[in-house]
């Protein structure tokens, strides 16, 4: 019985992918699951074999007057209860692994009027927000208006709230940069707040954070 359960499951969300992928700017040979919620369907580009967990929420907002862009490379896993949202540009790249409970935008709630409550208070950009290639994203981080490099590790919990380069490990809130790869050495050395090695013979010149 659940062999014909599962077929039945599979069957389902085939179908009802056929029947969205023209809602979408572009979407692959990929998967969404039950529930979800999406909203700017025509601003959204999805890859090939990309996994998106249920209770996922994707939100493109024309709100600044141009067509804001969300786009998931492909070989990409999204897990539960995380929202991306985009009133410009939200951008993740290709074989990247996010936690559950992610949260990745490029704008924010406009808070300084204090007669209005924030909720009622217009939604500002901040900055493009993109995640790099082969980059993997630990569960409950929230990344804000940043761009960060391919093959980084983002540790859980983590607020990501400053530029993060290649081949980096940042942890923390804010988050910063713990380690780097080596190039010569072919080795991930750890770095100073200053995201200078503490490796004398590291080629590493300082990261670049704004």
């Amino acid at each position: 019985m659940n062999g014909i359960s599962n077929y039945y499951k599979r069957f389902h969300r085939r179908l009802w992918m056929a029947l969205i992928r023209n809602k979408f700017n572009q979407l692959g040979n990929s998967s969404i699951n039950f529930p979800y919620i999406i909203t700017g369907y025509r601003f959204i580009s999805i890859g090939d074999n990309v996994t998106i967990l249920n209770h996922i929420w994707l939100n493109a907002m024309a709100t600044t007057g141009k067509k804001p862009l969300l786009l998931i490379g492909d070989n990409t896993r999204i897990n539960r209860n995380g929202t991306i949202s985009a009133i410009k540009k939200v951008e993740i790249g290709k074989n990247v692994s996010i936690g559950e409970n992610v949260f990745i935008t490029d704008n924010t709630h406009e808070f300084r009027d204090v007669t209005v409550p924030i909720k009622k208070q217009p939604i500002t950009f901040v900055n493009e927000t993109i995640v790099g290639d082969h980059t993997w994203i630990g569960t409950n981080v929230t990344i804000i208006g940043v761009k960060i490099g391919k093959h980084c590790v983002i540790g859980a919990n983590s607020v990501v709230t400053r530029n993060i380069p290649d081949y980096s490990v940042a942890v923390g809130s804010p988050a910063r940069v713990i380690k780097r790869f080596n190039s010569k050495t072919q080795l991930w050395e750890p770095v100073d707040k200053f995201g200078e090695s503490f490796l004398p013979s590291s080629p590493f010149q300082k990261v670049q954070t704004a």
